[in-house]
């Protein structure tokens, strides 16, 4: 009985989050090679001041590989704050030893997770960015999958709430995918991108 509990309590915390979908948008892939470079938004983010820093309101932290304490972990995402805004990271796996003890982590540590699409207004994945996610958190980043293989975490403010808008083409798993030019409700604008490794050494872990 106490196994079955655990088990729906689980179930009912990683509800709150949305995990990231992995399945490729509808539509075949198109060339996007107007689509803005992910090293000029981090120069871009770089110079508007943002600062990551723990934020340490839960005894579960995520640290490094060199143990440098990243931020605090609530339920299967990191939680720091970047700009003076609390933000919540979905970008690392959950790596759990079992379902009903899912603060326990194996001693490889968490790797990336790159399953987040991007929506854009264009045909070919030019533009602003949107991300659709609602982590109940002031800002939100997701990782993406770039083109080159590489992983970036893009940020979306969420304090002025979502749009609906009408999107012609999507970014997923490296790809540029062109869209049905459907509306779609809970969008945020990404306002910057970060590498993966501005936030410390991978693997990360929790302690």
């Amino acid at each position: 009985m106490k196994r079955l509990l655990a088990s729906i309590l689980g179930v009912l915390a990683s509800i709150a989050v949305a995990q990231p979908k992995l399945e490729a948008p509808k539509g075949p892939a198109v060339p996007s090679p107007n689509r803005t470079a992910p090293a000029q938004l981090s120069a871009a983010a770089s110079k508007a001041g943002i600062s990551i820093g723990p934020n340490s309101m839960n005894a579960l932290q995520v640290v490094d590989a060199t143990g440098k304490s990243v931020g605090r972990w609530d339920r299967y995402t990191l939680i720091v704050t970047i700009d003076g805004k609390v933000t919540r990271i979905n970008a690392f796996t959950v790596d759990c030893v079992d379902f009903d003890n899912c603060n326990a982590y194996r001693s490889g540590g968490m790797t990336l997770v790159s399953g987040f699409t991007l929506y854009y207004l264009s045909g070919d994945c030019s533009g602003t960015p949107y991300v659709l996610t609602d982590f109940g958190t002031p800002q939100v980043g997701v990782g993406v999958k770039e083109a080159d293989g590489s992983v970036n975490v893009y940020l979306a403010d969420q304090t002025g709430g979502s749009t609906t808008l009408t999107v012609a083409s999507s970014f997923f798993n490296g790809q540029c995918f062109q869209g049905a030019n459907l509306p779609i409700l809970g969008l945020f604008p990404v306002t910057s991108v970060i590498p993966v490794s501005a936030f410390g050494t991978a693997p990360f872990f929790v302690k």
